[in-house]
């Protein structure tokens, strides 16, 4: 297989990786098309800016057996997945909000990539997985050409929730700095967001080759914004890709579930449920689910920075027939 995963070298924009402690990261390749599989022909295949343990996961994950019942949520870290992950599992569920509001997040949905959790808790989700009789609900920040080929020949379920790029990338910085202990200014992880040395860049490619199949009969393109401004028009979109049909007051209900407030005050979703990695935040009023909003970037990002992505955003999609929403 046409696999490499090389270090990327310290330059004028990867030394920001060191600013707080050593940080390794890499360029990982898979650039196999089978011929057998033709939406393969609408993947970039760019590399991906991962850690370089991921050499000894990838044949891990490229071994998992995709299913034509497992239902992938999939996006750009910090584009409204854990949002996106609530509504789907509820709505494959029959709307049971006992059952959500009893069970974490995390147990209703295994994270593929994810080796460990914040408290270093093994969290090996492929021999979970693998291991798992029942329908499976599947979270990844991985890219089209890296997530298990066999997920694609089982046309498995994928919804895939994009989000402007200048919210992702100001959400992500709260993050690393907090989940990620990233000391940098904000500057600095704007450098290597732009220059796609963050983790699961380049982000472009990432949610261009899923709009690029968004008319695949397993795939759903939504966007944050999209959620945002008609979560019920979502729902039902959702709905009907899952083949769900809900009375207009159940549909309420689940609204109001997905609110803002509601999300925020619910510990079955949060990573703060993880002992001990408070104390490892750099900002103590941080919490994962943060602001959501959608033009939150304009209070944080500078004018210089914004026209910067605006330009690079440009160049990126050009003739995609895709733009983010403001």
């Amino acid at each position: 297989m046409p696999f490499t995963c090389e270090k990327i070298p310290f330059n004028e924009i990867t030394r920001k990786f060191t600013v707080s402690r050593p940080l390794e990261m890499a360029k990982v390749n898979y650039s196999d098309a089978p011929d057998d599989l033709p939406v393969a022909k609408k993947w970039g295949m760019k590399p991906v800016t991962l850690m370089p343990g991921f050499s000894e996961l990838f044949p891990e994950i490229q071994s998992l057996d995709g299913r034509a019942s497992d239902v992938w949520v999939v996006s750009f870290p910090k584009c409204g997945t854990t949002w996106c992950q609530e509504m789907v599992w509820l709505l494959d569920n029959n709307l049971d909000f006992e059952g959500a509001k009893s069970t974490l997040l995390t147990d209703r949905f295994a994270y593929l990539e994810l080796n460990y959790l914040p408290n270093g808790e093994k969290g090996h989700s492929v021999d979970r997985l693998t291991a798992m009789p029942a329908k499976r609900y599947i979270k990844s920040h991985l890219p089209a050409h890296i997530l298990p080929r066999s997920l694609w020949y089982a046309k498995s379920k994928i919804i895939y929730v994009a989000r402007n790029p200048k919210d992702a990338a100001i959400s992500f910085f709260h993050h690393w700095r907090n989940m990620g202990r990233f000391t940098g200014s904000l500057d600095d992880h704007l450098d290597l967001f732009i220059n796609d040395y963050v983790m699961f860049g380049p982000f472009h490619d990432h949610v261009l080759d899923f709009w690029r199949m968004r008319d695949e009969e397993n795939v759903l393109f939504i966007t944050y914004e999209e959620m945002k401004r008609d979560l019920e028009g979502v729902i039902r979109k959702t709905c009907a890709f899952l083949g769900k049909d809900y009375p207009a007051e159940r549909i309420e209900e689940l609204k109001e579930h997905l609110s803002f407030k509601s999300m925020r005050e619910n510990d079955k979703i949060k990573i703060e449920h993880f002992t001990g990695i408070y104390q490892d935040w750099q900002d103590k009023s941080y919490r994962f689910v943060r602001k959501g909003q959608v033009g939150g970037y304009k209070s944080e990002m500078s004018t210089e920075w914004i026209e910067k992505f605006n330009k690079w955003s440009e160049k990126e999609l050009q003739g995609s027939g895709f733009k983010f929403e403001e």
